[in-house]
């Protein structure tokens, strides 16, 4: 069986990097569930009362400019699909180039 130097001098075999391996892209799988758990309750935080209260087209984004929650007159302005599966998928930059400003 063949091995490979690890950082710290020892042996490490074919076996051990597979299973060290698989166990990593566990964690990977495990982290994006979450990721997407954790995306999908912030989405439905209290401001989402507060937006659809909201008489003007409004939209909370995160820091990449990543879309997550937006009210209805926001859907109709930008022609959005109400049901929402734009969600965390579409940046407000697409909508507004770069170096504009609304006000």
């Amino acid at each position: 069986m063949r091995s490979h130097p690890g950082a710290d001098g020892s042996r490490t075999t074919h076996r051990e990097l597979a299973r060290k391996s698989a166990g990593l892209e566990q964690e990977i799988e495990r982290r994006k569930i979450v990721e997407g758990k954790l995306r999908e309750s912030e989405d439905a935080l209290p401001g989402d009362l507060y937006l659809r209260e909201h008489g003007h087209g409004h939209a909370d984004c995160r820091e990449d400019a990543t879309i997550c929650l937006v009210n209805a007159e926001y859907e109709k302005m930008f022609g959005l699909p109400p049901q929402g599966g734009w969600k965390g998928k579409t940046r407000w930059t697409s909508f507004c180039p770069m170096g504009t400003s609304a006000g």
